[in-house]
């Protein structure tokens, strides 16, 4: 139906190389778990409209600043399609150029540390699928991978099981849209722990493996094409980085993976990839927290793309999450739904694993009056007490607005210069200095503030807290 609905370059489907590779590796997919049970004459049309679709990518990638995701999902799914049906007399020629490529972006466009260069989670794991389907095709057809591009797969896996909380939550850090390579129930099972639970049988490692935790069907078939045991035999355990110092997050807290875990993730990294940095946020010096599994003060997502420009800038915006503004500014310029002009560029100042970290931005020093915001957080475990020292360096008068985003499920209540947020294993008390004007803000329109999308195009109001203060030159908060 879908073929005789899409003639070859008509139409709507036939404008994304990206939506071409995502429809090929479904198509292998499904070759691989069918093919042999269809009737000639469907095969046939079949193989015809992949041919097409190979034909197509190959003469439309992504190229320049769109050099991203799109480029990656092209490749693979032209490298998918020519590797597991090579009876196409162009076959070797995509295949060797979309092998070359896909090596070549997976190393170009992901640290060494394993942090994705978009500076967001959602499209980790999206170009993850490319990067696992691919190898899985190739290995399935004797198209082995370089060592380098299977070590920078497992240090992305490294830095996913890094962020994941004791009850796997992971912070919705940069642009998320829902987007999925293939969907075979991993949504409902969690998208980010199939991944990891793939990972933990490809590189036998049982720290990104949670016992107990059933194999959903999306990683039984990865694993399937790949030819890897799904028996967990001879899994090593090592030692998950809490730092990631090109990407820019780092670890704080104690207990991890246990019920009584804390742990704070900072951002101290670049605004995003490229010229456009097309899916990062101007979160700097945010941070994610939880306790026990329990998500406190999160990033609220992302909600639009294209629907409504105010809410996608607000989304995006510096206001949306857990840092702090100066004169209602976001700390990088917004240029258009997927462009920054002016963007700040953070710097670690210090790290101490797990205690403290430091670090400054310079995005407010574009001002009349530049001011440079550091900030500083540590944790002392003897008192189970976190500290957040923010310093600010100017000569004049500005309005400092600190925004710290709870979870939908928290509720607050105040007592003096005291914040009391009941969770379900405690109570977090956020304790603030005299002089500031406190407002608790939810599903508020005018200004936009008090919201959550826990999925694209999904909103609903949550408690932001906001704290607001008139300096007068450099002050520590």
């Amino acid at each position: 139906e879908w073929i005789k609905q899409n003639p070859f370059l008509v139409g709507v489907n036939w404008t994304s190389s990206l939506e071409s590779g995502i429809r090929l590796i479904n198509w292998v997919i499904c070759w691989h778990l069918i093919g042999k049970s269809i009737d000639t004459e469907l095969k046939k049309m079949w193989l015809d409209s992949i041919y097409q679709h190979c034909w197509f990518i190959y003469r439309n990638m992504s190229g320049y600043s769109s050099a991203n995701n799109h480029l990656i999902g092209e490749v693979a799914g032209l490298f998918a399609a020519s590797t597991a049906l090579p009876q196409f007399d162009m076959s070797s020629v995509w295949r060797e150029k979309a092998f070359s490529v896909l090596v070549k972006e997976c190393l170009k466009q992901n640290f060494v540390d394993g942090v994705n260069k978009e500076q967001a989670v959602s499209y980790q794991q999206f170009v993850l699928d490319f990067f696992i389907i691919g190898a899985m095709v190739g290995k399935a057809n004797k198209v082995e991978f370089p060592k380098e591009y299977w070590d920078r797969i497992e240090k992305m896996m490294e830095y996913l099981a890094a962020i994941e909380d004791a009850d796997g939550n992971i912070p919705q850090i940069g642009d998320e849209d829902d987007g999925y390579v293939v969907d075979l129930g991993q949504r409902e099972y969690g998208v980010y722990r199939s991944l990891l639970n793939t990972g933990a049988f490809i590189f036998k490692r049982d720290d990104f493996f949670k016992r107990g935790v059933k194999l959903d069907d999306k990683s039984r078939l990865i694993l399937n094409i790949g030819g890897f045991s799904t028996e967990a035999k001879n899994f090593t355990k090592k030692d998950v980085p809490l730092k990631f110092s090109e990407g820019g997050y780092y670890i704080l807290g104690k207990d991890f993976d246990g019920d009584r875990e804390q742990k704070l993730i900072f951002d101290c990294g670049p605004l995003g990839y490229l010229s456009l940095a097309a899916h990062g946020h101007a979160d700097s010096l945010s941070f994610f927290f939880s306790a026990g599994g329990c998500p406190i003060f999160i990033d609220p997502g992302t909600y639009a793309y294209h629907a409504n420009k105010v809410w996608r800038n607000y989304f995006r915006g510096t206001s949306a999450h857990n840092t702090l503004s100066v004169d209602n500014t976001n700390q990088s310029e917004i240029a258009g739904n997927f462009m920054w002009s002016k963007k700040a560029e953070s710097v670690l100042l210090e790290y101490t694993e797990s205690v403290s970290i430091k670090g400054k931005h310079n995005g407010y020093l574009r001002l009349d009056d530049g001011v440079e915001h550091t900030r500083e957080i540590r944790f002392d475990n003897d008192k189970n007490r976190w500290s957040i020292i923010d310093s600010l360096a100017c000569n004049k008068d500005h309005e400092i607005s600190v925004y710290f985003h709870l979870h939908p499920s928290l509720r607050c209540e105040v007592d003096n210069n005291v914040i009391h947020i009941n969770f379900e294993k405690g109570i977090c008390h956020l304790d603030f200095e005299k002089g500031f004007e406190l407002k608790i803000c939810k599903g508020e329109e005018n200004p936009i503030l008090g919201w959550y999308s826990a999925s694209y195009d999904v909103k609903i109001p949550t408690e932001t807290i906001v704290l607001k203060k008139n300096i007068n030159g450099s002050t520590q908060i």
